[in-house]
């Protein structure tokens, strides 16, 4: 099961590393955008590990707490990317900037078979 959460956790990290969520997120270059791509990364990961550590090692499945608290590590993330890329469209390469929230989830969840990740844990990004 760690494996799962580490994997997931991981791999969303890793693999859409230029995007963000619903705060205020403008930056003013490509600098800026950056450093809050590794802070929203950051906060993710920070949060992701304290659900691991409260995985016991011996479990087969989640318990609801962990679950949800994965699911809203995993939704709030998404969020703060999207929000991100959506604040900071200028700074953005050309085939990104057009990308609208169900096209941003599409390639967020397809990126290193986030998706079903996700759906083994049972969370749904809205």
């Amino acid at each position: 099961m760690k494996k799962i959460m580490a994997t997931l956790l991981l791999g969303c990290s890793v693999s859409i590393s230029s995007f963000a969520g619903q705060n205020s997120f403008k930056v003013a270059n490509v600098t800026a955008l950056n450093q809050k791509v590794m802070e929203i990364t950051n906060q993710y990961l920070q949060r992701g590990n304290v659900i691991l550590k409260s995985i016991d090692p011996h479990a087969t499945n989640l318990t609801a707490q962990q679950q949800q608290q994965l699911c809203t590590n995993t939704q709030s993330y998404f969020n703060n990317f999207y929000d991100l890329m959506n604040q900071n469209r200028n700074l953005l390469k050309p085939e990104i900037k057009t990308l609208n929230r169900d096209q941003f989830k599409g390639l967020f969840l397809n990126q290193a078979g986030v998706q079903s990740k996700l759906q083994q844990v049972g969370c749904h990004l809205v």
